[in-house]
């Protein structure tokens, strides 16, 4: 029996699961559908998916589409996206059966996205889905992304009756007020959570009380504490990949988490890149940030290129100085303690390989396979 059909065999309520793992050389989705049905109502479903080539580029959207329902798109928070289109093919796969999906932890690893989701059946969770789901405008040249969800959910005054509704927009003009140039599309993906702070401290505690248990033990606590301090918001930055949309120096890490706490915003790591930040501020007031730093860091405006992005961002001024202070928030606690937060590849050409042929795979004595 191959995999499809044992899970499909397990879909009846008294032949559930508690624990499926989805874990194939490149997509899961063709598994998904039967993964969905065949966990118990509370059981855990890991899925893994390693072609990232798919899922983490615009080199293939139609593929992305096909098998997981949404469009990428080609930006430095990719692997966010990645993990985005991942869970949203599996809650539109349990909302078909009455069920939907928690995320208790979603990690960007190496090649390949994991991710581990809870499911159960409760058909009032299942009409919320939509407003868990959204398209973005991301800008071709700056990389601005501006949500566009695709509904949601109002409570009806001095009553607990929940109404559903189509979300209006769209959230932006044709383009980008930042740098002028024009919106590329992507999603629809996961607007939700991906981590379950509550699931990745039981989890970093289990770790941490069984020393030596585990292999990779240091790298699964550094991830998992970044994990437990993620934003729940989607999409990371880079002060070094912002810097470049600007043409300036780019400034430290330490001084943009500072600037941004100072005027407010929450901040934390991104587990899936290294040097990154997420926020609760717009990227208008990230790049507002930026301009700031400029102002102490002036950018030599001979070599800006007539009608560039750079030309139509440096153009603004900032609304008001930033404070680059160091602020005693700046530094998490993932930081702080000695981690193994972002692993580096061990060897050139790390990744998964070429898919197993098995027509010419050779047997240990010599005959074909």
């Amino acid at each position: 029996m191959d995999a499809i059909a044992l899970l499909y065999h397990h879909r009846a309520d008294n032949a559930r699961v508690e624990v499926v793992d989805l874990d194939p050389y490149g997509t899961a989705a063709p598994f998904i559908d039967g993964a969905v049905q065949a966990v118990a109502d509370g059981g855990l479903l890991c899925v893994t998916c390693t072609d990232m080539a798919v899922l983490a580029s615009n080199n293939y959207p139609e593929k992305c589409y096909a098998n997981y329902g949404g469009v990428p798109v080609k930006a430095e928070f990719s692997h966010e996206v990645a993990l985005r289109l991942v869970l949203h093919t599996l809650a539109t796969s349990a909302a078909r059966y009455g069920r939907y999906i928690t995320p208790l932890v979603s990690l960007s690893i190496d090649f390949y996205v994991r991710v581990f989701v809870q499911v159960r059946s409760a058909p009032i969770e299942v009409k919320k889905a939509f407003s868990q789901s959204a398209t973005y405008y991301v800008c071709s040249g700056c990389q601005s992304p501006h949500e566009q969800t695709l509904g949601r959910v109002v409570e009806k005054p001095g009553t607990n009756n929940l109404t559903y509704k189509a979300q209006s927009g769209p959230p932006i003009g044709p383009e980008c007020d930042e740098c002028g140039f024009k919106f590329h599309v992507a999603g629809p993906m996961w607007s939700g959570p991906i981590h379950d702070k509550t699931f990745v401290s039981e989890v970093l505690k289990h770790v941490e009380e069984n020393p030596g248990k585990y292999g990779t033990e240091q790298r699964m606590k550094g991830m998992l504490t970044v994990a437990g301090e993620e934003l729940d918001v989607p999409f990371y930055f880079t002060p070094s990949r912002l810097s470049g949309f600007f043409h300036c120096n780019s400034p430290p890490l330490e001084h943009v988490a500072s600037a941004l706490l100072h005027k407010g915003y929450e901040i934390s790591r991104s587990h899936a890149c290294a040097g990154s930040l997420k926020t609760t501020a717009t990227r208008a007031q990230v790049y507002d940030i930026i301009r700031s730093w400029i102002k102490l860091n002036p950018v030599k405006m001979e070599n800006v290129k007539d009608g560039s992005p750079t030309r139509k961002l440096l153009s603004k001024e900032p609304t008001e100085e930033a404070n680059f202070s160091r602020h005693p928030q700046a530094i998490s606690r993932a930081s702080q303690v000695k981690l193994v937060r972002y692993q580096q590849n061990p060897t050139p050409n790390w990744g998964p390989g070429s898919r197993p042929n098995a027509s010419k795979r050779k047997r240990e004595d010599g005959t074909e396979a």
